[in-house]
């Protein structure tokens, strides 16, 4: 899975400069989109902040996943199929898995993390 392409735009949000990126594969196919913040540690734009979607080389949303402003999981986030088939949904707070549905011969099975 090579990329070629990024495309960075910066906006200020709630006083917070991010950037919005979006990433590419060699086909032009989007692979990756969504906002960064300036990592405190590094150079790098590299901490997630909201929605970040990732495709697969088809186009194919494979995962939408949500984090909070420090860049940890947080909310609920959707991984799917291939086939572009809801596959698993998972809810997080401060990064960590609190419950977890996993879609299984057309029906939905919960797990409870405690």
């Amino acid at each position: 899975m090579s990329k070629i392409r990024s495309e960075v735009n910066f906006e200020t949000r709630n006083g917070r400069t991010l950037s919005h990126r979006r990433e590419f594969f060699e086909n032009g196919i989007l692979f990756r989109e969504g906002h960064y913040s300036k990592s405190q540690a590094s150079w790098g734009w590299d901490i997630p902040i909201g929605t970040v979607k990732t495709f697969d080389e088809n186009g194919t949303l494979r995962k939408e996943e949500h984090f909070d402003e420090t860049g940890s999981l947080s909310g609920e986030s959707k991984y799917f199929t291939a086939k572009g088939e809801l596959q698993r949904t998972a809810t997080y707070s401060d990064g960590k898995l609190k419950d977890e549905k996993v879609l299984i011969d057309l029906s939905i099975k919960e797990i409870k993390v405690i």
